[in-house]
Order: C-alpha cells, then sequence, then structure tokens
C-alpha cells in the first residue's frame, strides 16, 4: 500500500473540482513550494515535486479517472511519480515513427506497428523491423 497523500488533498481541492478550478489550485500550491522561493528547504522541494505528481495525474481524464476508481495503487507504474512507464515511452515513440514514415515528402504511402518488443515499419513495398531490448537500470 502506498504512503502518499490524497492527490486532492495536496492540492487542497474537493473530488468535484473543476478544470480551471484545479490549474488554480496547482499554480497556487506551485508557487508556494517552488524552489526558487524556499531555497534550500528540503520539504518545500519534496512538496512542489508531490503537487506537480498531483497535478499531472488529476489534470489528464483518464489518469484520473483510474486514480478516482483504484487511488495510487491503479496508477503503478503508469508514470505518476515522473517515470512515465513503457507504456507511454512506446506512444511518445509511435509519435516518432509516425511522423517520420508518414510519407510526407517522398509521397509514398506509409504504416507502422508498435508493440512491446518490436516495430514494424512499412514504406511502399519495404518492410523493415526493429527489435527492442530493455537495458536494465543503472544508477549514477
Amino acid at each position: 500500500m502506498s504512503n502518499k497523500r490524497d492527490y486532492y488533498e495536496v492540492l487542497t481541492v474537493s473530488r468535484e473540482v473543476s478544470t480551471e478550478e484545479l490549474r488554480k489550485a496547482y499554480r497556487r500550491e506551485a508557487l508556494k513550494h517552488h524552489p526558487d522561493r524556499n531555497q534550500g528547504d528540503a520539504t518545500a522541494e519534496a512538496k512542489f515535486k508531490e503537487v506537480n505528481e498531483a497535478y499531472q495525474v488529476l489534470s489528464d481524464e483518464s489518469k484520473r479517472a483510474i486514480y478516482d476508481q483504484f487511488g495510487h495503487a491503479g496508477l503503478e507504474g503508469a508514470g505518476a511519480s515522473g517515470f512515465e512507464g513503457v507504456s507511454d515511452v512506446f506512444s511518445h515513440m509511435q509519435d516518432l515513427f509516425a511522423e517520420m514514415f508518414s510519407g510526407g515528402g517522398g509521397g509514398g504511402r506509409s504504416s507502422f506497428c508498435l508493440t512491446s518488443s518490436m516495430i514494424l515499419v512499412s514504406s511502399g513495398p519495404f518492410m523493415t523491423s526493429m527489435t527492442l531490448r530493455p537495458r536494465p537500470l543503472t544508477t549514477p
């Protein structure tokens, strides 16, 4: 079980908060705990990160729905703590490949398929694939 504070509590808003009220609460709390305003204060820095994390989840409709239904456990590995998770990395890669192989300059039709372990790219009569291998995380 997570020991994180409730995101609504972090931003001092109710669960029925509107998008505009959420944005205002985020700005208020972020400015209050911003590291530039609280230099050398580790507690303020931690609260600033917590405020950002809460806003990232509550401002995204799909993440908010998951959070409302399952709490922090529903977001495990889904990017609530800065790392966007594997699915989001693939989403960004998919956008990149869509741009690269869209046929925008070559006039040809391109398509691709992205799975958790392989990318298949076809451009006209050609098809190529690239296997994705995860690298272990290392600490500096």
